[in-house]
């Protein structure tokens, strides 16, 4: 039964919204109470009127019909917009704010919230598939420019980590023979050598929040703080002027994210505790590419 009133309220809201079909049953309903009403005292009324009866009750009966047609057509009409047209605030969420390096909030919601969610595991002891927390923590001492995030109201609702990695660290990624989650922090870069960076790896890139809306554009904050972080603090000035950038599609998501970004599997692929072979990914990426 309740499966069945689920979809029955699905095909409401697919004609144009549950409101707009209720308003639409009312307004029938009171149509059928003022004809009862008026057939009680229809006598008393034509006695007082200089009008035929057959003539008031036509014209009655039009404008009725006109009015209840014009109602119904427009609370429909206004269903069908809110749906093709969504309130500003729910698509465009107003209190998102960028965090443009480390902080020790983010990285706190990165361990303790963001990454569980995402990349849940339990073959490891932190509870997800990722390098130990200690690491990220050794990481985040030596160099700050190595993740961003970005803030719902007064919640961290997503992050992206980004690693300048060694020459040899970044061609054994490429090769498959590592995963991210085999990094530990004297495979990256400390902050004074950031710009010389020839690869870097995307360990983690991800949104958890409950609301679809906010959800997806705190998803667009993110990639577009991501992008300002590796053009500011990587590619501007940098000795080489390109950084081949690796990531491993964990997830569906993070599969999507890759092919929207312009990375192309290489044909390698590195196996994780869990079993999941994941091809490796990458893009060479200039300063010219982000901006």
């Amino acid at each position: 039964m309740k499966e069945a009133l689920s979809h029955f309220l699905e095909h409401l809201r697919g004609l144009g919204g549950i409101r707009a079909t209720f308003l639409s049953l009312i307004t029938g309903a009171v149509i059928y109470l003022t004809s009862k009403v008026f057939e009680l005292y229809d006598d008393a009324v034509m006695a007082s009127l200089p009008f035929e009866r057959t003539a008031l009750l036509q014209v009655l009966l039009a404008a009725v019909v006109i009015l209840a047609v014009g109602f119904i057509a427009h609370e429909w009409g206004r269903s069908r917009l809110r749906r093709a047209v969504p309130e500003f605030r729910d698509t465009f969420y107003t209190e998102i704010e960028p965090i443009p390096f480390r902080t020790q909030p983010l990285d706190s919601a990165i361990q303790h919230t963001l990454i569980p969610t995402l990349f849940p595991s339990e073959l490891n002891s932190s509870g997800a598939e990722t390098m130990p927390f200690e690491e990220i923590d050794k990481v985040g001492e030596m160099n700050r420019y190595t993740a961003v995030g970005v803030k719902a109201g007064e919640r961290i609702v997503g992050y992206a980590s980004f690693w300048p990695v060694r020459d040899e660290v970044g061609l054994k990624l490429l090769a498959g023979a590592m995963s991210d989650s085999d990094l530990v922090a004297s495979d990256a870069l400390p902050d004074s050598q950031r710009r010389t960076a020839r690869y870097a790896v995307i360990p983690g890139f991800g949104v958890v929040h409950p609301k679809n809306s906010i959800r997806v554009r705190a998803a667009v904050v993110l990639y577009h703080t991501l992008k300002t972080l590796i053009a500011r603090e990587y590619l501007k000035g940098h000795k080489r002027g390109s950084l081949t950038v690796i990531a491993f599609p964990y997830s569906d998501a993070g599969k999507e994210w890759c092919e929207k970004l312009g990375f192309v599997a290489n044909g390698n692929y590195v196996a994780y505790a869990d079993g999941k072979s994941v091809p490796v990914c990458c893009r060479k990426v200039t300063l010219l590419d982000l901006v």
